[in-house]
């Protein structure tokens, strides 16, 4: 049994020695039994084994991951700690607005080749005027500052239909990320737990 369970990739319960193991359980006994077991099993859901349940951005990157705005640096680990890049920031804002048909007829950059994944997000990002490229380079791998990411979001407020009411929250979304990070830490990069949490607090708005 044990190796069948490792086998689908479950994980085994052993039951030798508890009251399991002496009495036939009663209904509240299988109950029990079976929030052990769910207890026991990793989330199916939710790929990433670098992001524990009990941390503190684990419903953030869930509902990343859930709504499809963010994507792990692979199948298996979402990165918390490592950087937020330019490419990862313009991929998830361009997921976030529903990823919107782009023109790319008169888009190029000489550091994202048009079969790149993210090359439709940044070719949004920069036609909307939410990131910029510099003389052609768009800078994918840069990391974004608390700075770089509130510019992007009152610029991503502005775009596209105007409104009012959205551009006033995203402005006070802004200002608490600032206040929170304190106004001296405007070059702080962040890291991609980070981001995940205050695009969270951007999709509430």
């Amino acid at each position: 049994m044990k190796e069948g369970a490792r086998k689908y990739g479950y994980t085994f319960v052993d039951t030798t020695g508890t009251v399991c193991d002496t009495y036939h359980p009663k209904k509240e006994g299988y109950r029990h039994i079976a929030d052990r077991i769910l207890e026991a099993l990793p989330d199916a859901r939710f790929p990433y084994t670098d992001v524990a349940k009990d941390s503190e951005y684990y419903s953030d990157v869930e509902f990343m991951y859930t709504h499809g705005y963010m994507n792990g640096l692979t199948d298996t680990e979402f990165g918390p700690d490592e950087a937020f890049t330019k490419a990862a920031l313009a991929q998830a804002l361009y997921n976030i607005a529903g990823t919107p048909e782009v023109d790319t007829g008169n888009v190029a950059f000489s550091d994202i080749d048009s079969s790149d994944p993210t090359f439709n997000a940044a070719a949004w990002a920069t036609s909307n005027g939410v990131l910029s490229a510099k003389n052609g380079k768009f800078a994918p791998d840069s990391g974004i500052t608390v700075f770089n990411f509130v510019l992007s979001l009152v610029k991503l407020s502005y775009a596209g239909n105007f409104v009012l009411a959205k551009v006033i929250k995203t402005m006070v979304l802004a200002f608490n990320i600032i206040k929170d990070f304190g106004f001296a830490s405007f070059n702080t990069t962040l890291s991609r737990a980070q981001a995940a949490h205050m695009l969270v607090d951007y999709c509430g708005i």
